[in-house]
């Protein structure tokens, strides 16, 4: 299964698309609030205007 790692960078472009409109965040985060900013980032990123139209699926390992 396809899943985009989120370490120090936000990269966009390494967001895969899981059949139409359904996308896998993955998350290795040390800390909750940083993972709660990659989050935002994430979705300013993407636009309002996908979010609504998507499903998001959020896993969240933290360490």
């Amino acid at each position: 299964m396809d899943h985009i790692v989120y370490s120090n960078l936000i990269m966009y472009s390494n967001l895969k698309k899981l059949g139409q409109n359904k996308y896998i965040i993955y998350v290795q985060s040390q800390h909750k609030f940083y993972f709660k900013t990659l989050l935002l980032s994430f979705l300013l990123g993407i636009g309002l205007r996908k979010f609504h139209q998507a499903t998001y699926f959020i896993q969240v390992n933290t360490y």
